[in-house]
């Protein structure tokens, strides 16, 4: 019940003030969200200041087959595509953010007016790991109309993505 307060809440944020999901919404939506209440493909017509939890099963088949993720809608024809891929230790649905250099997980420090990555002693498992991955695309049109794309790399959780949609659809 909290969860579907929380989803609900989330929702009139995004639509009224026009931003992105924080990313510890994402996941809660990602971890806690049933296939059964989800879209099996984003709807059809308008698109403005929302987001879909869509199924995302194809996306295992394409990666094993080297292929890039594939994310569908019908908002017309999008430009300057990235993708991020961030890691993140979960400590009671709080995410802290580690990174991966020279094969050990690192946090960042302040050190002597410095940001400097030390490595985690002990060193944490991979399936101990939140894998977030991020789509992000511009609307040809330039009129500030974006489109990201966000799912976890696990087996814990069910195969699904947050389509977010920011800003007004250009008529």
């Amino acid at each position: 019940m909290a969860i579907l307060f929380l989803l609900h809440l989330t929702s009139y944020l995004v639509e009224n003030l026009g931003i992105f999901l924080e990313t510890e919404k994402v996941v809660q939506i990602l971890q806690h969200t049933s296939v059964n209440d989800t879209l099996s493909e984003v709807p059809r017509g308008k698109k403005d200041n929302v987001h879909f939890v869509v199924q995302n099963e194809n996306k295992k088949d394409r990666i094993a087959q080297g292929k890039r993720s594939q994310f569908w809608d019908d908002r017309g024809v999008w430009e300057c595509d990235s993708t991020s891929r961030s890691y993140f230790l979960q400590e009671n649905e709080k995410l802290r953010s580690v990174t991966y250099r020279q094969t050990k997980y690192c946090i960042q420090v302040r050190q002597n007016k410095n940001y400097v990555q030390v490595p985690l002693n002990p060193q944490l498992q991979a399936e101990d790991v939140l894998v977030l991955s991020r789509y992000y695309v511009k609307h040809k049109s330039g009129a500030g109309y974006e489109k990201r794309v966000s799912f976890l790399h696990s087996e814990k959780f069910p195969a699904l993505a947050v389509h977010e949609f920011k800003g007004c659809y250009p008529e």
